[in-house]
């Protein structure tokens, strides 16, 4: 069997969703397509792999590929409000050994779902709380 002939036979599927906002994270989105390509073809090798243009579920989408253990702190939201925000930190490997990794989500501290809609307004909002969650992770 020549490489070109096993992938025409082998029955593979990669799913790769970015959240759909206000519904679904990427997360689960691949699931349920993945049950879905299961009870059609259960012989089907599906590879679930979660995806974040880098605003809202970023911390999410990285989360299971990095390892990454979540925590939670208080910071400033967007209105200076104390607001609860995540973020990740994980190991990598890397040719230097072993370095700890952190993952900061803008959105967790300053997205715009955490403003009103009458309250958006970028002269009346902050990201001191990005800043925060930066300091936590360089400290």
């Amino acid at each position: 069997w020549s490489w070109e002939a096993r992938m025409r036979s082998a029955k593979k599927a990669l799913l790769v969703f970015d959240k759909f906002k206000g519904t679904i994270d990427s997360r689960s989105a691949s699931e349920c397509v993945k049950k879905g390509i299961a009870r059609v073809d259960p012989e089907i090798d599906v590879v679930c792999f979660p995806f974040s243009d880098g605003g809202d579920g970023f911390l999410q989408a990285l989360s299971s590929p990095l390892d990454l253990s979540l925590r939670s702190v208080q910071v400033f939201g967007p209105l200076g409000d104390l607001v609860e925000a995540r973020y990740g930190v994980g190991k990598l490997a890397g040719s230097e050994g072993e370095k700890t990794i952190g993952v900061v989500e803008m959105a967790e501290a300053a997205g715009l779902v955490l403003v009103k809609e009458h309250l958006k307004n970028p002269l009346n909002t902050t990201t001191a709380g990005v800043g925060q969650l930066i300091r936590i992770l360089a400290t």
